[in-house]
């Protein structure tokens, strides 16, 4: 189950927009041909049909492999599963912000690609880190302890007044008050 959704993992997608020389994709082109109507799921990306099963096979397989299990028990993985969200709401604004200064900053050393995307994920995946710690700190941990208190504040037990009581126990207290 884990080699299917590590396989499914890595299929690309059939086609990609401005693909002026598409290569063959072995192994995977039998797969295209099985993708769901667009009618039954809407999906935009038929690509992502195959890419949700690839996390269900791998997610459930993980969870049942103990050698596997251990890596994610490690406390690194449970330091990122803590981030995960601000990290999701967090990197694309410090990309958008920092990405284009710092890419005409590193071009003026380097023309080469690949030391460009080298440079500007060793100078922004610290920043990122570093800023969604402190937003899970500072605003997640807060909110979260906020909606606590006001879900147990709204769900109390609180004493029923006349009106709310049940017909049944109404019907016994009206009897009680009828028999001398």
């Amino acid at each position: 189950m884990f080699c299917i959704g590590f396989y499914l993992g890595g299929l690309p997608p059939d086609h990609i927009e401005y693909d002026f020389d598409p290569k063959p994709k072995p192994g995977y082109e039998t797969l295209y041909k099985f993708y769901p109507p667009y009618y039954a799921f809407r999906i935009h990306d038929k690509t992502r049909w195959y890419w949700y099963w690839s996390g269900t096979f791998t997610v459930l397989s993980i969870s049942q492999l103990s050698w596997m299990r251990f890596v994610l028990d490690t406390k690194f993985c449970q330091w990122l599963g803590k981030l995960s969200f601000s990290l999701y709401l967090i990197h694309a604004a410090i990309i958008a912000a920092l990405s284009t200064p710092l890419q005409d900053l590193i071009t003026k050393m380097t023309e080469n690609k690949a030391t460009l995307c080298l440079l500007e994920f060793i100078t922004l995946a610290p920043l990122i880190f570093i800023v969604s710690g402190v937003v899970e700190r500072y605003v997640d941990r807060p909110s979260v302890r906020f909606a606590k208190k006001v879900e147990q504040y709204l769900w109390r037990e609180r004493p029923l007044e006349q009106e709310e009581l049940p017909l049944a126990s109404r019907d016994v207290e009206m009897e009680a008050l009828l028999v001398p």
